[in-house]
């Protein structure tokens, strides 16, 4: 054959072809993002009950996002909490199939990839929060790293020491850790820039940047668990310390002010009577709010103290009253022998007994 004519049939076949493959090769670029996640996350090639690998390198950074209340009675702090959990899986992969940068999995496909099933262990309630859905977030790219985000309420335990209360410093414990998988399937890592956030003013954490090895948390599980711990310390808020201290204050000042009542013997003991009555139901009021057992050494050397000074001053109102009441008495026996005629000369005898002397010396001190 002519080469003239198969020059013409090669770059016939290669116009009449050229249409479909340029075709397929925009089709490979424009799959759609709903056609991709599928395609990643068939059942039939994607086991979402299996970590990624052997072991699987999660990293973790907890964020603090809101106030930390305190519950000293149930020994709880509880507050808004978000944890980001950050791993690579491979099968998750598409850099060959789509240039899409990135994917955000929505609504019942969050349920298909492997996620990591991290808890806290000393978390007794946790509160999902949204509006009708999971506050959870879920990010993978072209390389197959993934971003898991959750953001939820939280009641924790805390073994609290209320020993300098109200002035006391709360170290709390946070263990995370995988319930299901063993260190041999996930290893659990703080994430290397800012690993533990907190937004909250009275609290402060310090955080152990290293993976911990432990027995398992869980009866009977089989193995060691990789665990990550963190120290979240709470710092009581100084308006709340004045609120306690400064009534028992208050009362006291107060009960030194009866002393200007003069004479008036009755008002004195009623006033101080009610401040001691108040201090002691505020140190009872205070106590409701602890544990039965936990002890406030602090606080009650404190209020034990102010119920010292406002029962000092009872105990002079009463002596006062006492030696003023006894000497009045007895000037006025001296006014009615005078005026009977009889004389009230002392005895020579008790003149000179000191102890008499000091003791006809307080009336003239205290009244």
């Amino acid at each position: 054959m002519d080469s003239n004519v198969m020059t013409d049939i090669f770059w016939t076949v290669i116009l009449i072809n050229l249409p479909s493959v340029v075709h397929c090769h925009e089709s490979g670029e424009q799959v759609s993002r709903q056609t991709l996640i599928e395609d990643l996350l068939n059942p039939s090639h994607y086991d979402s009950s299996v970590p990624p690998g052997k072991p699987t390198n999660v990293k973790i950074q907890l964020i603090i996002n809101d106030t930390i209340m305190e519950n000293e009675q149930a020994s709880e702090i509880s507050g808004l909490t978000t944890v980001i959990l950050h791993w690579i899986d491979s099968r998750l992969d598409y850099s060959a199939k789509a240039s899409y940068p990135s994917f955000i999995i929505r609504g019942s496909a969050k349920l298909k990839p492997w996620v990591p099933d991290i808890f806290i262990l000393e978390n007794r309630e946790p509160y999902i929060t949204g509006f009708g859905s999971k506050n959870e977030l879920i990010v993978f790219n072209r390389s197959g790293n993934v971003v898991f985000n959750h953001r939820f309420t939280t009641r924790m335990l805390c073994e609290m020491n209320l020993d300098y209360y109200p002035y006391d410093e709360q170290h709390c414990q946070i263990t995370l850790q995988s319930y299901e998988f063993t260190q041999e399937d996930v290893q659990l890592s703080w994430l290397s820039d800012n690993p533990v956030m907190d937004h909250v003013q009275s609290t402060k954490t310090v955080s152990l940047k290293k993976s911990e090895t432990v027995a398992s948390y869980v009866i009977d599980s089989g193995g060691n668990f990789s665990t990550l711990t963190t120290i979240l310390i709470i710092k009581r808020n100084y308006p709340a310390n004045n609120t306690i201290i400064g009534t028992p204050i208050v009362l006291v000042v107060i009960s030194t002010f009866s002393l200007l009542f003069d004479d008036n013997f009755t008002p004195r003991i009623t006033l101080c009577g009610a401040a001691m009555t108040t201090i002691i139901m505020h140190w009872a009021g205070i106590y409701n709010k602890v544990q039965p057992v936990a002890t406030l050494l602090w606080l009650d050397n404190w209020m034990f103290g102010n119920l010292i000074a406002v029962g000092c001053i009872i105990l002079y109102t009463a002596i006062r009253h006492h030696v003023c009441k006894a000497a009045e008495k007895n000037s006025e026996e001296s006014k009615e022998k005078t005026i009977s005629g009889g004389t009230s000369q002392p005895d020579p005898g008790q003149v000179n007994d000191k102890y008499n002397l000091i003791m006809m010396s307080v009336p003239v001190v205290l009244c």
